[in-house]
């Protein structure tokens, strides 16, 4: 099928269309009012776009252009905007979407300069409860040419994203031309550049658990075949950081060693158990008198033993952790409380141990799809241990046996991280685990 050239002239249309919406609570995230404007075409072509009046200093601003002529648009874009993602059909239209934090309060505005002149449209929205540092969790694209427009799933790695549809079309004859609302949904807007085109829509909902999304569609009232583009962006919550609540360290001259801490509410405890001679299997630990977790073990060939335990703390107490060896007379105990982290054990682990002939270990652990996670590591070793590059220190007893750390805790987005340890004297054995921040 031959495409028809558009044709254009130099005086242009500035209408605003003013579309205001209620404020919708979704999750944590809040999508509040929009505004929309069409393009300025006198020599070149520039796009007003206007902050809701009722922005507040801080509200996360999500900006999209819908642009007639694809590829061959330059865009030249106003101070303070990133670009989210660029969408082109070829050269028929384009979908352009930025963000910005709002520097001022009400209806202030920004400009956007295309080159060569052409037609555009554009809205503008203002949010809350977005991670204003690293707001989009994911995003995705598509174009095509029928009947609708569809988007492509992403896959989102917190709870509680706001997933945003944005449609374009080359065509705008009358502002009876519109996109249908997407399955479960909530549209924003509907904005054209009549009679000429491009016509944009804004639509969007809340995902409660993180995942795939679906892929939604959006048929074209008009019902005729055009030209389109989509995009799916999930913009997300703020991170929960990993932060350190208490700790404390003990050792005993006896098969157990008992540590009391204060721990506040809603925190993972980590009890690090360290002996001598004890078989692997043999070593407990306990929480308030609550069996513990083993999540990693290593057992050195002079029988050097390092054990990891993870419990998650519901209640704000001062409690025990003990460490039980049976078989041992010597035993250190090593607890820590975090705030932030997940209700769940390691996700991943990590076990070694070294002969005399070494002097240094590193562990390492693939959290490759987690987005923030925290790196421990419990290890025993002759008379003195040091951190190396990226590690923080967390206990010592006796120079001998430690609690290491990711550095900071959270490490986000997180991937192939690794802990160093170098030790000052041969022989020995670690025992490390990765743990979640909560989502």
């Amino acid at each position: 099928m031959m495409k028809t050239p558009f044709r254009f002239g130099l005086s242009g249309v500035l209408l605003v269309s003013g579309l205001l919406f209620a404020s919708v609570v979704l999750a944590a995230i809040v999508v509040g009012s929009s505004t929309t404007n069409v393009s300025n075409d006198v020599v070149s072509t520039q796009v007003k776009l206007t902050q809701p009046s009722n922005t507040a200093v801080g509200d996360f601003l999500l900006a999209n252009l819908a642009i007639k002529g694809g590829t061959g648009a330059g865009i030249t874009v106003p101070s303070g905007w990133t670009l989210i993602e660029r969408t082109d059909n070829d050269t028929d239209v384009t979908i352009a979407s930025y963000w910005a934090i709002a520097t001022s309060s009400g209806a202030a505005f920004d400009t956007w300069t295309i080159n060569p002149s052409t037609r555009a449209v554009g809205g503008m929205t203002r949010f809350t409860g977005i991670d204003t540092t690293n707001p989009v969790d994911a995003m995705a694209s598509s174009t095509g040419f029928g009947t609708y427009a569809t988007t492509t799933s992403v896959t989102t790695t917190r709870n509680g994203d706001q997933i945003l549809t944005i449609y374009a079309t080359d065509y705008g004859k009358d502002s009876t031309v519109n996109f249908a609302t997407s399955t479960g949904t909530t549209k924003e807007y509907d904005a054209q550049n009549t009679p000429f085109g491009p016509t944009t829509s804004f639509q969007d909902l809340a995902q409660t658990s993180a995942g795939t999304t679906a892929t939604a569609s959006s048929t074209f009232s008009a019902g005729k075949n055009r030209e389109w583009a989509a995009q799916t962006i999930a913009l997300q919550v703020p991170g929960i950081s990993i932060a350190l609540d208490n700790k404390a360290t003990g050792s005993s001259n006896s098969t157990s060693s008992s540590v009391s801490l204060t721990a506040t509410s809603s925190t993972l405890i980590i009890v690090g158990c360290e002996d001598q001679f004890t078989t692997g299997s043999s070593v407990t630990a306990t929480w308030a008198g609550n069996a513990m977790t083993q999540d990693a073990q290593a057992i050195n060939t002079n029988d050097d033993v390092s054990t990891l335990f993870s419990y998650y703390n519901t209640t704000g107490q001062t409690a025990n952790a003990v460490c039980n060896a049976p078989s041992d007379s010597y035993v250190s105990t090593m607890v820590t409380s975090f705030t932030g982290a997940k209700n769940a054990h390691a996700f991943a682990t990590d076990t070694g141990h070294w002969s005399d002939a070494e002097t240094s270990k590193t562990s390492t652990i693939d959290a490759s799809g987690h987005t923030n996670a925290m790196h421990i590591a419990v290890s025993y070793a002759g008379t003195g241990q040091t951190a190396g590059s990226g590690t923080q220190v967390l206990q010592i007893v006796g120079n001998a046996r430690a609690m290491w750390a990711s550095n900071p805790y959270s490490i986000a987005p997180a991937g192939s991280n690794s802990i160093s340890i170098t030790f000052s004297a041969s022989g020995g054995s670690y025992a490390a685990g990765a743990y979640d921040a909560a989502p």
